[in-house]
Parts: C-alpha cells; structure tokens; sequence
C-alpha cells in the first residue's frame, strides 16, 4: 500500500488536479502582463485559463470559492 493510499489519496484523482494546475500556472506566466496590471496587490484564482475570483485578502477569497464552487472544483481551481 502506497503513502498516498494510506493518505486516502486517490492517485488518478491527483495526477489530474496537478495537471489542471499545471495548465494554469502556464496560463498564468503566458499572461503574466495583463493580469500584472488588472490585479495587483490581489490574490486570484484561476480555472479554464481566465481568472474566476479576486481578492486583496486570500481568506476572503477562498471563502468566496467555497461558497461558489462545490469542493472537487475548488481542487481544480488554481490559486
């Protein structure tokens, strides 16, 4: 039995929410300008290459996440 198995961690399940990061994080830095400029000084989200949510407090915004998203979306969302 696997660490992650112990862990009750599904491994498929995991290998496909660090691709889905994987994918915004390159996002991210292929706009890296623009968001610069329309979010400074705030923390964001993103999911499906365009940012979801913002905030200048990153409680508030994971709060603001909970409320929207069901919890496997929020494992997808990358912030």
């Amino acid at each position: 039995m696997g660490v992650l198995s112990e862990l009750g961690v599904d491994e498929d399940r995991l290998t496909e929410i660090l691709k889905i990061h994987n994918e915004s994080l390159k996002w991210m830095y292929d706009n890296l300008s623009e968001i610069q400029e329309s979010y400074t000084g705030k923390f964001i989200a993103i999911f499906n290459n365009k940012v979801v949510d913002f905030d200048e407090d990153r409680g508030i915004l994971f709060q603001k996440l909970r409320d929207e998203y069901d919890k496997r979306k929020i494992e997808e969302i990358f912030g």
